[in-house]
C-alpha cells in the first residue's frame, strides 16, 4: 500500500537531506552492513544521502560529520553487452554504467529513494555519465544482517522508483539462474563451485551451497 504522506505530516522533506559523492571505503562499509547483497560490486562512482538534521539518538555511520542514510553505486556490469545493447553510441564503463546498488535507511521516508537516485545521476553527469542501466527483479531476496535486522523485500524489486523518475523500460534481460547464499553473497551461474573467487579461506562454495541454500532464484 502507498506510504507517502505530505511533508507537513512527517513525510519526506528534501531540505533535510543532501546527496554527496563518496569515497569507496564508506560506501562499501554502508552497503555491506545494510544491503541484502553483502558483496561489493566493481564500482566506478559512489554517492551518499546524508541527513543534515538527524533525530536525537540516531546511530549510524558518519561521513564528514553527517549521518549517512543511503548509498547509490554506479559500476561495471557482468557483461559489456548489458550496456551496449541499450546505449550503442555510448562508451561502456565511462559514459554508460550499471546502477549496481541502491540502499536507503528505513528512517528515510517515501520519495527519498527517487530523490537520492536523481541526485546521484545529476552528480554522475558531471563525470561524463550519459546513460545508466538498472534492473527491477520481482523475486524475493532477503538477508539477515549481523545485528538481526532483515534487509531486502519478500516481493523483490518492482521498479517503482524508476517509474517515478520516468526511466525507459527496454524489456527483460537474459534469463539466468543464480544462487544467493544466506550471508548475502551471490554465486552466479558463470562461477564454478569451489572457485577461488569465493573461497576467502573458507570451504569450497559447492559445500556451502549443498548445506545451507534451500533454493535458487531465477532472475530475469
Amino acid at each position: 500500500m502507498p506510504t507517502w504522506v505530505h511533508t507537513s505530516q512527517g513525510g519526506f522533506d528534501r531540505r533535510r537531506y543532501e546527496v554527496v559523492e563518496l569515497a569507496e571505503a564508506p560506501a562499501r562499509e554502508y552497503i555491506q552492513a545494510n544491503h541484502y547483497l553483502s558483496g561489493w560490486p566493481p564500482a566506478v562512482h559512489r554517492f551518499g544521502l546524508v541527513d543534515l538534521e538527524p533525530a536525537g539518538g540516531d546511530d549510524g555511520q558518519v561521513v564528514d560529520g553527517q549521518l549517512l542514510v543511503g548509498v547509490v553505486v554506479l559500476g561495471v556490469p557482468m557483461s559489456r553487452r548489458a550496456l551496449t545493447r541499450v546505449f550503442p553510441s555510448l562508451e561502456p564503463y565511462t559514459e554508460a554504467l550499471e546502477m549496481s546498488r541502491v540502499c536507503l535507511s528505513p528512517s528515510v521516508a517515501s520519495n527519498g529513494e527517487s530523490f537520492t537516485v536523481a541526485g546521484a545521476l545529476r552528480l554522475a553527469a558531471g563525470h561524463g555519465v550519459r546513460g545508466v542501466v538498472t534492473y527491477a527483479d520481482p523475486v524475493a531476496r532477503l538477508r539477515t544482517l549481523p545485528d538481526g535486522r532483515t534487509a531486502g523485500s519478500p516481493r523483490g524489486h518492482l521498479g517503482v522508483i524508476y517509474q517515478a523518475l520516468s526511466a525507459t523500460y527496454t524489456g527483460r534481460s537474459t534469463a539466468r539462474t543464480i544462487v544467493v547464499l544466506p550471508d548475502g553473497q551471490v554465486l552466479p551461474s558463470g562461477v564454478r563451485a569451489g572457485s577461488p573467487r569465493l573461497l576467502g579461506g573458507r570451504e569450497p562454495a559447492f559445500q556451502q551451497v549443498d548445506r545451507t541454500v534451500p533454493a535458487r532464484h531465477s532472475m530475469v
